[in-house]
């Protein structure tokens, strides 16, 4: 009698987070980076915002100022934007 793996055991391994996406998603027609879902948004705006803390605590300048998520009706994913507001319709 051959051993089978039940179907609901995953068989392939997957790359631990850190290895996992070392070149952001740009399959966005604008160029901009594109996160799949709200989560991965909200997980990117948080990395930004403790890299600036960190720079201002070493007194270094940095570019990063990505302050809001909005979702992306070209993509059907989410973007940062360091406008505050949105524009007025």
């Amino acid at each position: 009698m051959s051993r089978r793996t039940p179907s609901h055991i995953r068989t392939t391994r997957r790359a631990p987070r850190h290895l996992a996406k070392k070149h952001p998603d740009r399959s966005c027609d604008s160029g901009k980076i594109r996160y799949r879902d709200h989560v991965a948004a909200v997980s990117a705006l948080h990395s930004a915002a403790t890299a600036r803390h960190f720079a201002e605590l070493a007194g270094h300048d940095t570019r990063r100022r990505e302050s809001r998520i909005y979702g992306c009706a070209m993509c059907q994913g989410f973007h940062l934007t360091s406008m505050r507001e949105l524009p007025a319709a």
